[in-house]
Protein backbone atom coordinates (compact mmCIF):
# COMPACT_ATOMS: atom_id res chain seq x y z
CA UNK A 1 0.00 0.00 0.00
CA UNK A 2 1.24 3.26 -0.70
CA UNK A 3 -0.12 6.74 1.01
CA UNK A 4 0.61 9.86 -0.31
CA UNK A 5 0.17 12.91 2.00
CA UNK A 6 0.93 16.90 0.75
CA UNK A 7 -0.31 18.91 3.09
CA UNK A 8 -0.02 22.57 5.05
CA UNK A 9 0.60 21.60 8.87
CA UNK A 10 0.68 24.41 10.90
CA UNK A 11 4.14 24.54 13.55
CA UNK A 12 5.40 26.53 16.34
CA UNK A 13 9.00 27.66 17.73
CA UNK A 14 9.63 29.97 20.22
CA UNK A 15 8.95 33.39 18.79
CA UNK A 16 5.82 32.28 16.52
CA UNK A 17 3.89 30.37 14.36
CA UNK A 18 4.59 29.45 10.03
CA UNK A 19 3.43 27.21 7.96
CA UNK A 20 5.51 24.39 6.71
CA UNK A 21 5.05 21.98 4.18
CA UNK A 22 4.85 18.13 4.94
CA UNK A 23 5.97 16.15 2.31
CA UNK A 24 4.80 12.74 0.97
CA UNK A 25 5.21 9.09 2.88
CA UNK A 26 5.12 5.77 1.74
CA UNK A 27 5.07 2.56 3.25
CA UNK A 28 4.01 4.30 6.64
CA UNK A 29 7.80 6.31 6.51
CA UNK A 30 7.65 9.53 8.64
CA UNK A 31 6.82 12.58 6.87
CA UNK A 32 9.34 14.47 5.83
CA UNK A 33 9.32 18.09 7.81
CA UNK A 34 10.39 21.02 6.48
CA UNK A 35 13.05 23.43 8.62
CA UNK A 36 10.08 25.03 10.39
CA UNK A 37 8.74 21.51 11.85
CA UNK A 38 10.58 19.45 13.86
CA UNK A 39 10.23 15.77 12.78
CA UNK A 40 7.75 14.64 14.95
CA UNK A 41 6.60 16.40 17.68
CA UNK A 42 4.07 14.21 19.57
CA UNK A 43 5.27 10.60 20.60
CA UNK A 44 3.44 7.61 19.01
CA UNK A 45 2.74 4.88 21.18
CA UNK A 46 -0.46 2.47 21.09
CA UNK A 47 -0.39 -0.64 22.91
CA UNK A 48 -2.97 -3.72 22.82
CA UNK A 49 -5.48 -3.53 25.79
CA UNK A 50 -7.84 -6.09 27.54
CA UNK A 51 -11.74 -6.10 26.71
CA UNK A 52 -13.46 -4.59 29.05
CA UNK A 53 -17.13 -3.78 30.29
CA UNK A 54 -16.98 -1.53 32.83
CA UNK A 55 -19.29 0.57 31.11
CA UNK A 56 -19.90 2.76 33.30
CA UNK A 57 -16.50 4.47 33.46
CA UNK A 58 -17.83 5.75 29.93
CA UNK A 59 -21.19 6.99 30.88
CA UNK A 60 -19.65 9.08 33.55
CA UNK A 61 -17.18 10.61 30.89
CA UNK A 62 -20.26 11.21 28.53
CA UNK A 63 -21.75 12.66 31.44
CA UNK A 64 -18.76 15.05 32.35
CA UNK A 65 -18.11 15.92 28.53
CA UNK A 66 -21.90 16.82 28.30
CA UNK A 67 -21.75 18.59 31.58
CA UNK A 68 -19.07 20.57 30.28
CA UNK A 69 -20.71 21.67 26.87
CA UNK A 70 -24.14 22.71 28.28
CA UNK A 71 -21.75 24.75 31.06
CA UNK A 72 -19.81 26.87 27.97
CA UNK A 73 -22.89 26.87 25.98
CA UNK A 74 -24.66 28.56 28.74
CA UNK A 75 -22.16 30.58 29.67
CA UNK A 76 -22.25 31.78 25.77
CA UNK A 77 -25.93 32.65 25.97
CA UNK A 78 -25.00 35.12 29.37
CA UNK A 79 -22.72 37.10 27.58
CA UNK A 80 -24.53 37.33 24.44
CA UNK A 81 -27.42 38.71 26.64
CA UNK A 82 -25.09 40.87 28.37
CA UNK A 83 -23.30 42.38 25.33
CA UNK A 84 -19.74 41.12 26.50
CA UNK A 85 -19.06 38.66 23.63
CA UNK A 86 -20.21 40.33 20.40
CA UNK A 87 -17.88 37.91 18.42
CA UNK A 88 -20.55 35.18 19.38
CA UNK A 89 -24.02 36.54 19.11
CA UNK A 90 -26.08 35.16 16.67
CA UNK A 91 -25.97 37.06 13.51
CA UNK A 92 -29.03 37.42 11.01
CA UNK A 93 -28.07 35.58 7.44
CA UNK A 94 -30.71 35.13 5.84
CA UNK A 95 -29.32 35.55 1.91
CA UNK A 96 -26.06 34.37 -0.06
CA UNK A 97 -22.89 35.41 0.91
CA UNK A 98 -19.51 34.96 -1.35
CA UNK A 99 -16.64 34.59 0.47
CA UNK A 100 -14.37 37.62 0.55
CA UNK A 101 -11.49 38.51 2.28
CA UNK A 102 -12.02 35.53 4.23
CA UNK A 103 -15.69 36.61 4.99
CA UNK A 104 -18.89 35.07 4.08
CA UNK A 105 -21.21 38.21 5.24
CA UNK A 106 -19.12 38.16 8.80
CA UNK A 107 -18.43 34.77 9.11
CA UNK A 108 -15.26 33.53 8.31
CA UNK A 109 -14.66 31.71 5.89
CA UNK A 110 -12.26 29.83 3.60
CA UNK A 111 -13.17 28.76 -0.33
CA UNK A 112 -16.85 27.95 0.92
CA UNK A 113 -19.60 30.57 0.13
CA UNK A 114 -23.10 30.64 2.16
CA UNK A 115 -25.77 30.26 -0.49
CA UNK A 116 -28.70 30.37 1.16
CA UNK A 117 -29.71 29.86 5.03
CA UNK A 118 -32.41 28.56 7.19
CA UNK A 119 -33.17 29.41 10.75
CA UNK A 120 -35.09 27.05 13.61
CA UNK A 121 -38.12 28.30 12.58
CA UNK A 122 -37.78 28.37 8.78
CA UNK A 123 -36.72 24.59 9.43
CA UNK A 124 -40.02 23.55 11.03
CA UNK A 125 -39.36 23.94 14.69
CA UNK A 126 -41.55 26.80 15.33
CA UNK A 127 -43.18 25.19 18.47
CA UNK A 128 -40.79 24.37 21.30
CA UNK A 129 -40.50 20.99 22.77
CA UNK A 130 -40.79 20.44 26.39
CA UNK A 131 -37.34 21.63 27.75
CA UNK A 132 -36.58 23.44 25.30
CA UNK A 133 -35.30 26.67 26.32
CA UNK A 134 -32.72 26.72 23.76
CA UNK A 135 -32.84 25.27 20.64
CA UNK A 136 -29.67 24.06 18.89
CA UNK A 137 -28.85 21.87 15.64
CA UNK A 138 -26.66 18.98 16.47
CA UNK A 139 -26.43 16.89 13.12
CA UNK A 140 -26.71 16.59 9.64
CA UNK A 141 -26.93 14.19 7.17
CA UNK A 142 -28.75 13.37 3.68
CA UNK A 143 -30.63 11.75 1.09
CA UNK A 144 -30.87 11.34 -2.64
CA UNK A 145 -34.04 10.40 -3.92
CA UNK A 146 -33.10 7.18 -6.36
CA UNK A 147 -35.89 8.31 -8.52
CA UNK A 148 -35.83 11.95 -9.05
CA UNK A 149 -32.61 12.91 -8.13
CA UNK A 150 -33.34 15.66 -5.35
CA UNK A 151 -31.15 16.30 -3.12
CA UNK A 152 -32.55 16.53 0.77
CA UNK A 153 -30.42 17.32 4.07
CA UNK A 154 -31.51 16.01 7.33
CA UNK A 155 -31.33 18.19 10.11
CA UNK A 156 -31.18 17.28 13.80
CA UNK A 157 -32.51 20.05 16.56
CA UNK A 158 -33.14 19.72 20.11
CA UNK A 159 -36.84 19.33 18.94
CA UNK A 160 -36.82 16.88 16.79
CA UNK A 161 -35.55 16.37 13.02
CA UNK A 162 -35.94 18.68 9.87
CA UNK A 163 -35.99 16.96 5.94
CA UNK A 164 -35.33 20.18 3.66
CA UNK A 165 -35.02 19.72 0.08
CA UNK A 166 -31.51 21.40 -1.14
CA UNK A 167 -31.64 20.10 -5.24
CA UNK A 168 -31.61 24.21 -5.82
CA UNK A 169 -29.09 25.23 -2.76
CA UNK A 170 -29.62 28.73 -3.18
CA UNK A 171 -33.52 27.99 -3.04
CA UNK A 172 -33.76 25.26 -0.20
CA UNK A 173 -37.31 24.09 0.55
CA UNK A 174 -38.51 22.96 4.24
CA UNK A 175 -40.95 19.90 3.33
CA UNK A 176 -40.67 17.78 6.52
CA UNK A 177 -40.15 17.26 10.35
CA UNK A 178 -40.60 15.51 12.98
CA UNK A 179 -40.91 15.96 16.81
CA UNK A 180 -39.14 14.30 19.21
CA UNK A 181 -40.33 11.24 20.48
CA UNK A 182 -40.25 12.67 24.22
CA UNK A 183 -38.39 15.39 24.96
CA UNK A 184 -36.14 17.74 23.45
CA UNK A 185 -32.18 17.37 23.80
CA UNK A 186 -28.97 18.80 22.78
CA UNK A 187 -28.06 15.30 21.09
CA UNK A 188 -29.87 13.39 18.34
CA UNK A 189 -28.80 11.61 15.03
CA UNK A 190 -29.71 10.27 11.90
CA UNK A 191 -28.53 7.57 9.50
CA UNK A 192 -29.92 6.40 6.39
CA UNK A 193 -30.26 3.19 4.76
CA UNK A 194 -32.34 3.14 1.61
CA UNK A 195 -35.62 5.60 1.32
CA UNK A 196 -35.49 5.23 5.11
CA UNK A 197 -33.80 7.66 8.09
CA UNK A 198 -33.24 6.14 11.30
CA UNK A 199 -33.18 9.11 14.51
CA UNK A 200 -32.08 8.02 17.92
CA UNK A 201 -31.51 10.64 20.67
CA UNK A 202 -30.13 11.41 23.85
CA UNK A 203 -33.65 12.58 25.86
CA UNK A 204 -35.04 9.69 27.90
CA UNK A 205 -37.14 6.74 26.45
CA UNK A 206 -36.53 7.90 23.24
CA UNK A 207 -35.75 4.79 20.93
CA UNK A 208 -35.60 4.53 17.28
CA UNK A 209 -37.72 6.60 15.50
CA UNK A 210 -37.99 5.41 11.35
CA UNK A 211 -39.19 7.76 8.62
CA UNK A 212 -40.10 7.02 4.92
CA UNK A 213 -37.82 9.50 2.68
CA UNK A 214 -40.45 9.21 -0.09
CA UNK A 215 -43.29 10.80 1.88
CA UNK A 216 -40.98 13.57 0.77
CA UNK A 217 -41.70 13.34 -2.41
CA UNK A 218 -43.65 16.21 -4.80
CA UNK A 219 -43.95 18.43 -1.51
CA UNK A 220 -43.00 22.20 -1.66
CA UNK A 221 -44.67 23.07 1.62
CA UNK A 222 -43.61 21.90 5.10
CA UNK A 223 -45.56 19.26 6.53
CA UNK A 224 -44.98 17.50 10.05
CA UNK A 225 -44.97 13.42 10.18
CA UNK A 226 -45.09 10.93 12.38
CA UNK A 227 -42.67 8.42 12.66
CA UNK A 228 -43.54 5.50 10.37
CA UNK A 229 -41.80 2.90 12.49
CA UNK A 230 -40.02 2.81 16.10
CA UNK A 231 -38.25 0.51 18.30
CA UNK A 232 -38.51 1.25 22.15
CA UNK A 233 -36.06 -1.62 23.01
CA UNK A 234 -33.89 0.88 24.37
CA UNK A 235 -34.42 4.56 25.41
CA UNK A 236 -31.53 7.06 25.18
CA UNK A 237 -28.61 6.28 22.89
CA UNK A 238 -25.88 8.91 21.91
CA UNK A 239 -25.39 7.95 18.46
CA UNK A 240 -26.55 5.31 15.76
CA UNK A 241 -24.32 3.50 12.93
CA UNK A 242 -25.81 2.49 10.16
CA UNK A 243 -24.36 -0.26 7.46
CA UNK A 244 -26.24 0.05 4.43
CA UNK A 245 -24.37 -3.72 2.64
CA UNK A 246 -26.14 -5.20 5.60
CA UNK A 247 -29.24 -3.73 6.74
CA UNK A 248 -28.33 -2.90 10.07
CA UNK A 249 -28.31 -0.07 12.45
CA UNK A 250 -26.29 0.04 15.36
CA UNK A 251 -27.39 2.20 18.57
CA UNK A 252 -24.58 3.30 20.75
CA UNK A 253 -24.56 4.79 23.80
CA UNK A 254 -27.14 3.50 25.29
CA UNK A 255 -27.67 4.28 29.37
CA UNK A 256 -31.12 4.06 30.61
CA UNK A 257 -31.37 0.88 32.63
CA UNK A 258 -33.29 -1.76 33.44
CA UNK A 259 -34.32 0.08 36.75
CA UNK A 260 -35.91 2.67 33.92
CA UNK A 261 -37.49 -0.17 31.83
CA UNK A 262 -34.75 -1.15 29.25
CA UNK A 263 -33.07 -4.32 30.60
CA UNK A 264 -30.90 -4.67 27.07
CA UNK A 265 -28.55 -1.60 27.27
CA UNK A 266 -25.56 -3.78 25.87
CA UNK A 267 -23.55 -1.47 28.77
CA UNK A 268 -23.59 0.91 26.13
CA UNK A 269 -22.24 -0.43 24.11
CA UNK A 270 -23.30 -1.95 19.70
CA UNK A 271 -26.70 -2.54 19.94
CA UNK A 272 -27.48 -4.16 16.63
CA UNK A 273 -31.24 -3.74 14.87
CA UNK A 274 -32.60 -5.59 11.67
CA UNK A 275 -33.81 -2.87 9.84
CA UNK A 276 -34.02 -5.43 6.31
CA UNK A 277 -37.98 -4.97 6.45
CA UNK A 278 -37.47 -0.76 7.80
CA UNK A 279 -40.76 -0.83 8.96
CA UNK A 280 -40.32 -3.61 11.49
CA UNK A 281 -37.35 -2.88 12.79
CA UNK A 282 -36.12 -5.90 14.80
CA UNK A 283 -33.25 -5.97 17.90
CA UNK A 284 -31.40 -8.69 17.17
CA UNK A 285 -28.40 -8.59 19.92
CA UNK A 286 -25.91 -6.57 21.03
CA UNK A 287 -22.30 -6.42 22.05
CA UNK A 288 -21.50 -4.85 25.43
CA UNK A 289 -18.35 -6.61 26.22
CA UNK A 290 -16.08 -3.26 26.11
CA UNK A 291 -18.24 -1.14 27.07
CA UNK A 292 -19.61 2.21 26.07
CA UNK A 293 -19.04 2.96 22.14
CA UNK A 294 -19.23 6.61 21.50
CA UNK A 295 -18.97 5.97 17.77
CA UNK A 296 -18.18 3.28 15.27
CA UNK A 297 -18.26 2.50 11.43
CA UNK A 298 -19.80 -1.11 10.31
CA UNK A 299 -18.95 -2.83 6.91
CA UNK A 300 -18.46 -5.84 5.02
CA UNK A 301 -15.30 -5.97 5.49
CA UNK A 302 -12.98 -6.47 2.17
CA UNK A 303 -9.58 -5.52 3.62
CA UNK A 304 -5.86 -7.42 3.56
CA UNK A 305 -6.73 -9.46 7.08
CA UNK A 306 -8.17 -12.84 5.01
CA UNK A 307 -9.31 -14.09 8.47
CA UNK A 308 -12.05 -11.63 8.45
CA UNK A 309 -12.71 -11.19 4.49
CA UNK A 310 -16.89 -11.16 4.45
CA UNK A 311 -17.51 -10.85 7.50
CA UNK A 312 -19.29 -7.95 9.22
CA UNK A 313 -16.69 -5.76 11.26
CA UNK A 314 -17.39 -2.58 13.35
CA UNK A 315 -14.81 -0.03 13.90
CA UNK A 316 -15.51 1.15 17.48
CA UNK A 317 -14.56 3.84 19.02
CA UNK A 318 -14.90 3.80 23.15
CA UNK A 319 -13.43 6.71 24.52
CA UNK A 320 -9.62 5.27 25.08
CA UNK A 321 -9.33 2.68 22.88
CA UNK A 322 -9.94 1.82 19.24
CA UNK A 323 -11.49 -1.93 19.46
CA UNK A 324 -12.76 -3.88 16.33
CA UNK A 325 -15.58 -6.61 17.05
CA UNK A 326 -17.16 -8.99 14.26
CA UNK A 327 -20.88 -8.78 14.42
CA UNK A 328 -21.63 -11.31 11.35
CA UNK A 329 -23.34 -13.47 14.11
CA UNK A 330 -25.67 -10.86 16.11
CA UNK A 331 -26.20 -13.95 18.65
CA UNK A 332 -22.44 -14.44 19.09
CA UNK A 333 -20.78 -10.56 18.46
CA UNK A 334 -16.72 -10.72 19.99
CA UNK A 335 -14.19 -8.47 19.92
CA UNK A 336 -10.80 -8.98 17.56
CA UNK A 337 -8.67 -6.84 18.49
CA UNK A 338 -8.13 -3.50 20.89
CA UNK A 339 -5.75 -0.88 20.70
CA UNK A 340 -4.99 2.42 23.26
CA UNK A 341 -3.19 5.25 22.61
CA UNK A 342 -0.76 7.78 23.86
CA UNK A 343 -2.15 10.49 25.88
CA UNK A 344 -5.50 9.44 24.85
CA UNK A 345 -8.20 11.80 26.23
CA UNK A 346 -11.36 11.07 24.71
CA UNK A 347 -11.38 8.54 21.07
CA UNK A 348 -14.40 10.22 19.79
CA UNK A 349 -15.07 9.31 15.84
CA UNK A 350 -13.44 7.46 13.43
CA UNK A 351 -13.37 6.12 9.42
CA UNK A 352 -11.99 3.50 7.46
CA UNK A 353 -9.76 3.90 4.21
CA UNK A 354 -11.51 2.44 0.96
CA UNK A 355 -9.22 -0.50 1.26
CA UNK A 356 -10.07 -1.12 4.51
CA UNK A 357 -6.38 -0.97 6.01
CA UNK A 358 -6.23 2.14 7.61
CA UNK A 359 -8.51 3.96 9.91
CA UNK A 360 -8.61 7.87 10.73
CA UNK A 361 -9.15 8.23 14.46
CA UNK A 362 -9.94 11.50 16.24
CA UNK A 363 -9.69 12.27 19.87
CA UNK A 364 -12.01 14.74 21.05
CA UNK A 365 -10.24 16.40 23.65
CA UNK A 366 -6.67 15.59 23.04
CA UNK A 367 -6.43 19.13 22.41
CA UNK A 368 -7.37 20.83 25.78
CA UNK A 369 -6.00 17.81 28.11
CA UNK A 370 -2.47 18.13 26.72
CA UNK A 371 0.46 16.02 28.27
CA UNK A 372 4.17 18.03 28.40
CA UNK A 373 5.70 15.79 25.90
CA UNK A 374 9.78 17.08 25.61
CA UNK A 375 10.06 20.87 25.78
CA UNK A 376 7.82 24.16 25.43
CA UNK A 377 7.67 23.68 21.61
CA UNK A 378 6.62 20.23 21.56
CA UNK A 379 4.03 21.31 24.26
CA UNK A 380 2.45 23.98 21.99
CA UNK A 381 2.60 22.15 18.93
CA UNK A 382 0.39 19.54 21.01
CA UNK A 383 -2.15 21.50 20.82
CA UNK A 384 -2.78 21.54 17.08
CA UNK A 385 -5.92 19.39 15.81
CA UNK A 386 -4.69 16.01 14.87
CA UNK A 387 -5.90 12.52 13.38
CA UNK A 388 -4.77 9.09 14.57
CA UNK A 389 -3.02 7.30 11.62
CA UNK A 390 -3.58 3.75 12.33
CA UNK A 391 -2.36 0.43 10.64
CA UNK A 392 -5.12 -1.77 10.50
CA UNK A 393 -3.97 -4.53 8.27
CA UNK A 394 -3.56 -7.01 11.09
CA UNK A 395 -7.48 -6.52 12.78
CA UNK A 396 -5.99 -8.19 15.93
CA UNK A 397 -3.78 -5.69 16.45
CA UNK A 398 -4.21 -2.18 15.53
CA UNK A 399 -1.37 -0.22 15.77
CA UNK A 400 -1.31 3.62 15.24
CA UNK A 401 1.83 4.54 13.33
CA UNK A 402 1.52 8.47 12.55
CA UNK A 403 0.19 11.80 13.99
CA UNK A 404 -1.30 14.55 11.94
Amino acid sequence: MILLLLALAACSNAASVEQCMVGGWTDWSQCTSSKHCSAQPIPIQSYPMRETAEWDVGRDKMQYIMQLKAKEWKETDICIAEGTCPEMRRRPMAGAYPCVDGLAGDIPCSNVHQLSYLDFVQLGYDNATVGDSDPRGNDVWGWTDPDSGEEYAIMGMTGGTSFTRITDPKNPITVGYIHSATVASTWRDIKVIGNFAYIVSEAPGHGLQVFDLTHLRGLNTLTYFKPDAVNTDFGNVHNIVANEDSNFVYAVGATQAAADGYPLTCEGGLFAVDVSNPLQPTTAGCFGGDGYVHDAQCVIYHGPDVNYQGKEICFSFNEDSLTIVDVTDKNNMFMIGKSGYLNSAYTHQGWVTEDHAVILLDDELDEMNVQPTSGENNQELSRFTKTYVWDIKDLTLPTLKYIY
